[in-house]
């Protein structure tokens, strides 16, 4: 039913939308598209200083949807959803390390690894200590300096 994968959508859905981003001086957090059944489900998160409110929300949401209508990105039906990133806001890109250096974090390792950086642990918690040449540094709650490859990491975001 779908054209394209997963990935192949997302990827031209952030191509298509970045220009009415910066029209709305918000930035793109993170694109999902998940199919189920016949229809799909395209969430896009979206976020800028101070945080996005709903009505930033909504006028982005209806610019998109007719955008992605026109360009016919989809096939099939789908419904769009158009929110904030939330609290625990995902951390996907390097500059998204950058940006909340000193934050407190929770960072998830994909759960096939054989060489994880601390006893096979798979899961992180604690403060963002930096960020360079693919790896995330934190200090973890007992205050242990680690250093995670970033291409360990299956999920990265801001904690309570």
């Amino acid at each position: 039913m779908f054209g394209f994968n997963k990935s192949q959508i997302v990827a031209q859905v952030e191509e298509l939308i970045a220009p009415i981003a910066v029209e709305y001086s918000v930035e793109i957090v993170q694109v999902e598209f998940n199919q189920g059944g016949r229809t799909g489900h395209l969430r896009i998160y979206i976020d800028k200083p101070g945080g996005v409110t709903l009505d930033d929300c909504a006028r982005f949401s209806k610019e998109v949807g007719v955008l992605l209508d026109v360009e016919d990105v989809i096939e099939g039906e789908y419904t769009l959803e158009v929110s904030s990133p939330g609290f625990k806001r995902p951390l996907n890109k390097a500059k998204d390390f950058e940006r909340f250096l000193g934050h407190k974090v929770l960072i998830n390792l994909h759960s096939s690894l054989t060489n994880a950086p601390d006893d096979n642990q798979r899961k992180y918690r604690g403060i963002l200590a930096g960020y360079g040449d693919g790896v995330v540094k934190m200090t973890d709650v007992d205050g242990r300096e680690v250093a995670i490859p970033e291409n360990l990491i299956s999920k990265a975001n801001l904690d309570d």
